[in-house]
């Protein structure tokens, strides 16, 4: 009978060949897209999809159908985890002791890895290794441990973007603001965009040399990023307009049509 094969595989090992699935890649993702009746993605904007989801089929469709088509399109953007996701996760953060919750916080604010030294630093929790502690066993945080550094790390981006989609914007401004002070060159960078408020002249100006530079480079997504990002800080609308005509330039060279 079927069942007394299906029992005997079970329990038989060498009867059973184990396949472990990867995820979708990035031209799966844009087909997928079409499929569900999501936005016609660019190849960057299923690649970051791709690398947000690690192609998970069930997370990808999710995005594709709770976000609009601006947001899945701008790849400046950073990308939420599915609500049904990120509500699992703001739970167990939820449960964690405040020193935990903040050392949580402060990684999701640095990225999805960085240097123990940094996430501490950012925290300043009373107790960092008893709050590392309760992080890794909530299965919040992972612990990166090499010969020469000692980082923290979400197991996965949704993770990470969970916990940061939840934060208020005053704490998560503030927190960009301290992240750039105790990083430099374009890390720091990154921090003081994101925790701009309002026009700022002096930032853009150092945006657009440094996306001119990446369009000498020919490294056309992060110099439309950095234009992208000058453009929306001008001062003017005069600089705004020059700026983004120089980010749609670099959005075409590189292949974003």
């Amino acid at each position: 009978p079927e069942s007394a094969w299906w029992e005997r595989g079970l329990t038989q090992d060498h009867l059973a060949h184990r396949i472990r699935l990867g995820g979708l890649d990035a031209e799966d993702i844009v087909a997928l897209s079409g499929a569900v009746g999501g936005p016609a993605l660019t190849p960057e904007a299923g690649r970051r999809l791709r690398d947000h989801t690690d192609g998970h089929p069930l997370h990808a469709t999710a995005l594709l159908t709770e976000l609009p088509a601006d947001a899945l399109a701008d790849t400046s953007r950073i990308l939420p985890a599915p609500r049904s996701f990120a509500a699992l996760v703001l739970v167990r953060v939820a449960k964690l002791t405040r020193p935990a919750q903040d050392l949580v916080v402060a990684t999701a604010v640095l990225g999805r890895r960085s240097p123990l030294s940094d996430v501490v630093a950012l925290a300043a929790p009373a107790d960092p290794l008893a709050a590392l502690d309760e992080a890794v066993r909530a299965g919040l945080l992972d612990e990166v441990l090499t010969g020469a550094a000692h980082h923290v790390a979400f197991p996965h981006e949704l993770v990470r973007a969970a916990v940061y989609a939840d934060l208020p914007p005053g704490r998560r401004h503030a927190l960009h603001r301290a992240a750039a002070g105790l990083l430099g060159g374009d890390a720091a960078m990154d921090h003081r965009v994101a925790a701009a408020v309002g026009p700022d002249p002096v930032l853009a100006a150092e945006l657009t040399a440094l996306g001119r530079a990446e369009v000498g480079a020919r490294r056309w997504r992060h110099a439309a990023d950095r234009l992208t990002a000058a453009a929306d800080l001008s001062g003017t609308p005069e600089e705004r307009g020059a700026r983004l005509v120089l980010a749609v330039g670099a959005m075409l060279a590189g292949g974003e049509l």
